[in-house]
């Protein structure tokens, strides 16, 4: 109880393309029932086009959001040979947004975080599953090499899967997937551990995209700085950053907003903007992801040279 109360106070502080495109990819919805749960998740799924092996990124939405979140992430992935398996999560999802603030408040718990966590993992056991017995399309999936994704809540969803630590809460990471990419990362907040200490167990490749008015739309002291602050807690090494000036929450959202604008000074953007951070979120993270999941030299180079920054954006790489 202790520990789900610690993981639950951090929970609540929280703010709420590739040169070589491939064909079209084909997106078709679904769900299936965890019967140990008794819960149905629905699922997007993103599948390039042909026969192929290809990797695939597991991608959590956001407090308020469903499969539909992310999408303009997925399709760029999806469009450069990656599978896209977007996740909705039953209690965190839309439901909690129709519900209100105070629906909102009570989706953002220590219980729901978990549930999403048990998302995840029967998810990809699931998959794994369907790969096992040449089930189409799911044979096209390259265990070895799977990602996760999220924005938001989803963003700290990645980043317990990827090893983040609270103290007293037994071990949440999975040590199957291979990269992973936080929109919106948070530190920890109001927990008996450093950054440092928290973030020492996220040994694998680990990318944070913020920017400079990133704030939460629940938490109005969420300053966007202490997002990028996720960065400099990991181990260097296999690290990345990428800071856009200007952007804000729901920039990288990837598409329907899951919250509402808090602040209009926050919503305002300067004209054309929201069109280039888009351009180079979508570019960052498939160079990302081919560099990290397929071990691809020539998307490495384009990453650590990433066209289209301006004055304030930064990106950080190691």
């Amino acid at each position: 109880m202790l520990a789900r109360r610690l993981l639950l106070k951090s929970t609540l502080l929280l703010p709420l393309t590739s040169p070589s495109r491939a064909a079209a990819a084909e997106v078709s919805d679904g769900s299936w029932l965890h019967v140990g749960r008794q819960r149905t998740l629905p699922w997007r799924l993103r599948l390039p086009e042909g026969d192929k092996p290809c990797p695939l990124v597991l991608y959590s939405h956001g407090l308020g959001g469903s499969r539909e979140g992310g999408q303009a992430w997925g399709s760029a992935w999806a469009n450069s040979g990656i599978a896209v398996l977007h996740l909705q999560h039953p209690g965190s999802d839309i439901d909690a947004l129709r519900g209100g603030a105070k629906a909102m408040q009570a989706a953002a718990s220590a219980d729901q975080m978990i549930e999403r966590l048990l998302d995840l993992r029967f998810a990809i056991n699931e998959l794994q599953r369907r790969a096992t017995t040449g089930e189409a399309p799911w044979n096209r999936i390259r265990a070895d090499a799977i990602g996760v994704a999220g924005h938001s809540f989803g963003a700290l969803t990645t980043q317990a899967v990827a090893g983040q630590r609270y103290p007293g809460v037994d071990d949440l990471s999975d040590p199957r997937p291979k990269a992973f990419v936080a929109l919106s990362p948070s530190l920890p907040i109001g927990v008996k551990l450093s950054p440092s200490e928290a973030f020492a167990g996220v040994v694998r490749p680990f990318f944070a995209l913020t920017g400079s008015k990133d704030s939460s739309p629940i938490q109005r002291n969420q300053a966007a700085a202490q997002r990028a602050g996720v960065y400099d807690a990991l181990p260097p090494g296999q690290r990345a950053l990428l800071w856009l000036a200007g952007a804000n929450h729901q920039t990288f959202g990837g598409g329907r907003a899951s919250l509402p604008e808090t602040d209009e000074k926050t919503a305002q953007r300067a004209p054309g903007s929201e069109d280039r951070h888009s351009r180079l979120i979508a570019s960052a993270t498939t160079a990302w992801w081919h560099w990290r999941l397929l071990g691809d030299e020539a998307a490495r180079l384009r990453l650590a040279s990433l066209e289209g920054l301006s004055d304030g954006d930064r990106l950080q790489l190691g």
